[in-house]
């Protein structure tokens, strides 16, 4: 099968608080990933990561599930970016997430961190892809969009493998919908 047709779907959860963060940025804290090929999920990566400067907040705890300890036995960044990459060969393929926050979160932690960054250079804003295709103002939310395809949502929203795998599921269908084999 041809590299152009697996895609893989990424979802980043990062340090989260009521306001802005006391470090002046946020980490990242876990990145759940999915292969696509031939419309189906073939491969799925979770990994937790313990931040280097920030703390888990009671508000990350209610939003993610993640609590500060949990973070605290994760790996560092440079480690799970690795594992994802040697489990789903994710410089090999195109890669995608729902808007565009994800992309550019790693492309700024990777730096920060200088840390070799994990992905091709083919990224896809399936929000936006998703607004495009059906004429949309502006795009949907990752919830709503599920819905507004027929999608029932099982995991739990800003869970990174969760959210991960319904932005995969969102493309399959869009990918079905409109027949289109390149993306």
């Amino acid at each position: 099968m041809s590299n152009t047709r697996k895609l893989i779907v990424v979802d980043v959860e990062a340090t989260c608080y009521y306001g802005p963060p006391p470090v002046g940025y946020q980490e990242i804290i876990w990145i759940g990933a999915v292969r696509v090929a031939s419309g189906k999920i073939e491969r799925s990566f979770s990994g937790i990561v313990r931040p280097e400067r920030s703390q888990v907040s009671e508000f990350c705890t209610r939003l993610t599930g993640l609590t500060a300890q949990d973070v605290r036995q994760g790996k560092k960044l440079y480690k799970v970016l690795k594992s994802m990459e040697s489990d789903l060969q994710t410089r090999r393929y195109p890669w995608a997430s729902w808007g565009d926050w994800d992309r550019k979160i790693i492309q700024a932690e990777t730096a920060r961190k200088k840390t070799e960054y994990p992905f091709s250079e083919t990224h896809f804003n399936l929000k936006s892809v998703h607004a495009s295709l059906f004429g949309l103002a502006e795009g949907k939310g990752l919830q709503n969009a599920a819905e507004s395809l027929g999608i029932k949502n099982t995991g739990r929203h800003h869970s990174a493998i969760d959210d991960a795998t319904l932005a995969a599921k969102i493309f399959i269908a869009m990918q079905a919908r409109f027949r289109s084999n390149t993306w």
